[in-house]
């Protein structure tokens, strides 16, 4: 995951719970490639992955989405596909 401040990348890849009610745990995840300027769309920090901290770079990061509105057009997949 790389914000924008790396200068390289423009989305990121993002997974959201979309059917909480979905009886079978796994199908309840959808994949959404995010524009990281979408508004409401923030990285909130950086976060160490197998001892690899990532100082001057961002391996996996926090985010928030608040009021993040996600078109259907930028779903990866299919919907309720996200852990297939």
């Amino acid at each position: 995951m790389v914000p924008q401040r790396s200068g390289w990348t423009s989305i990121c890849v993002v997974m959201a719970v979309t059917d909480p009610e979905a009886e079978n745990k796994y199908e309840r995840a959808s994949m959404f490639v995010v524009p990281v300027d979408n508004p409401g769309f923030k990285v909130v920090r950086n976060i160490p992955v197998m001892g690899d901290v990532g100082e001057d770079y961002m391996s996996h990061g926090e985010t928030k989405l608040t009021d993040c509105r996600i078109p259907l057009q930028i779903l990866l997949g299919k919907r309720e596909k996200g852990l297939f």
